[in-house]
Order: structure tokens, then C-alpha cells, then sequence
């Protein structure tokens, strides 16, 4: 549970920034960007481990299945942090200049790493 707080915590800060220097880019909410960004690039790692393992479609189509986990993910999310406002006792919680570093670098790793893994799994050379 640590690890998820980290990475919403890591794009929370980064949706905060492109706020701040980019407003058009955003949705307008910090909290509700970062949890589209953190489900996004947990359906791209739940895509990457069915292709891995060779899975077949669990309903209808890869596809399908899944944007029914972006759909449950998000609500888990949402659940999660905004049930009694829980993502400012995160921020609060992580707000050390030191961890901040620690996070961001989680975020950064997490983001390349399921990327990485992402186009690996999916790209067909022939």
C-alpha cells in the first residue's frame, strides 16, 4: 500500500507542476490527473503481464478487458484518496524535501520501466 501512496504521491507532484507551468495541459484537477496517469500506466503493465503470459482474453477482447480494469482501477483509486480527502495526510505524511526526491524518482522509474516493458511486449518486429 506504501508504494501505490509513493506513485500517486509522484504524479500528484507532477500534475501539481504542469499546473503550474503548463495550465493548459491539464485537466484542471492535480488529484484526478495523477490518478489518471497512475491508472493508465497500470493498465499498460496489466496489458504487458496478459501478453506476457500469453493469456487470452478473460471477456471479450484484449482491449476490453483492458478498459475494464482502467474502469475498476480509477475507482479503486478514487476510493482510495478522496474517500474522507486521504490524499492530504498523504501529502502532509511525505512532505520531507528528502523523501520528496526519493518519490519523484520512484515516479520517474515506474513511468519508464512500464513503458519500456509496454513496447517490449507489444511491438512485432516481423
Amino acid at each position: 500500500m506504501k508504494l501505490i501512496e509513493r506513485l500517486y504521491l509522484a504524479f500528484y507532484r507532477y500534475s501539481l507542476w504542469q499546473k503550474e507551468n503548463h495550465p493548459s495541459g491539464t485537466l484542471g484537477s492535480p488529484r484526478f490527473d495523477s490518478i489518471l496517469i497512475f491508472s493508465f500506466l497500470t493498465v499498460f503493465n496489466f496489458s504487458s503481464i496478459l501478453k506476457l503470459l500469453n493469456v487470452k482474453p478473460l471477456l471479450t477482447t484484449h482491449l476490453f478487458d483492458c478498459f475494464l480494469f482502467l474502469i475498476i482501477f480509477i475507482s479503486f483509486l478514487l476510493y482510495l484518496f478522496e474517500k474522507d480527502s486521504k490524499y492530504k495526510e498523504i501529502v502532509e505524511k511525505h512532505n520531507s524535501p528528502s523523501e520528496l526526491g526519493k518519490i519523484e524518482i520512484l515516479g520517474w522509474a515506474y513511468t519508464i520501466l512500464t513503458l519500456i516493458l509496454f513496447f517490449v511486449t507489444h511491438i512485432e518486429f516481423f
